[in-house]
Order: structure tokens, then sequence, then C-alpha cells
């Protein structure tokens, strides 16, 4: 697609809902930012729309422009100039094994611990116990 008929669509979408025609400096602005996000010119037409019902601003001008740019790029899934989409699936961060979201209940947690201190006799010598080198029940928690 030419930038010429894109531009020509564009001002027709815009036209579309209401708006007046647009100037060829911020229409040349306008193709810019939807070739780089993607958007169609319909796409724009509609988040003008609500941009402007949102933020009580009837005629898209330079000093408009910033804010709507910013909508665009929400529209688009563009976060601090960082597409999400292609964030989320890189796979970076904290990796989880299936079913780890099962937390284990408490009473299943105090099992583990409670039959290994009734396995060894603190500060003693019994038959089976860990030589522990003179640490009581209280420093092994620590």
């Amino acid at each position: 697609m030419t930038s010429s008929s894109l531009k020509q669509q564009i001002s027709s979408a815009f036209n579309s809902v209401g708006h007046p025609p647009l100037p060829s400096a911020l229409l040349s602005q306008i193709t810019a930012v939807s070739t780089s996000l993607r958007l169609t010119p319909n796409q724009l037409a509609e988040a003008w729309e609500a941009h402007s019902l949102t933020k009580n601003v009837t005629v898209l001008n330079d000093v408009t422009m910033g804010g709507y740019r910013t909508a665009l790029a929400k529209e688009a899934g563009v976060v601090d100039g960082k597409n999400v989409t292609v964030m989320s699936g890189t796979g970076l961060g904290k990796r989880t094994a299936p079913g780890s979201n099962v937390t284990p209940s408490p009473m299943a947690k105090r099992a583990t611990t409670a039959t290994s201190a009734t396995t060894a006799t603190p500060g003693g010598d019994s038959k089976g116990s860990v030589n522990r080198n003179g640490l009581s029940a209280v420093d092994n928690l620590t």
C-alpha cells in the first residue's frame, strides 16, 4: 500500500467519525504512527473517537497529538516503548514446574519436620541419631 493511498484512507476514516479535514503535516505523522504500530485507518479513527470522548478533546492538532499517540500505543499493546506481546513469550523470569502452583497443606509440611525431630535426639548419642557436634534443636532452626 502506498503512502498516499494510506493517507487518503486515514483521512476518510477520520471524516467518517466526524473529524474535520486533517492538515497534511498531521496526516503524515498519523500515517507514520499507523505504519509503525500496524493499525488500520479504521482503528485509528475509532481510537481517536474514544480518546476525544475520554479526554474531552474536539480537534486533533499538534497539541493533542501526544496524548493521541499514547492512546494508540495502548491500543497496539505497546507500553513504555516495549511491545508487551513480544516480551510475554520470551520465557524470561521465574519458571515453574507443572503442578507447582499447588501449595501443600500446613500439616504435610509439619509432618516432615516432626519426623526428623523425633529420629534424632538433641545432644544425645543414641543409636541412629546424627552427630550434631553439640548443636541443640534451637540452633538447628536458625
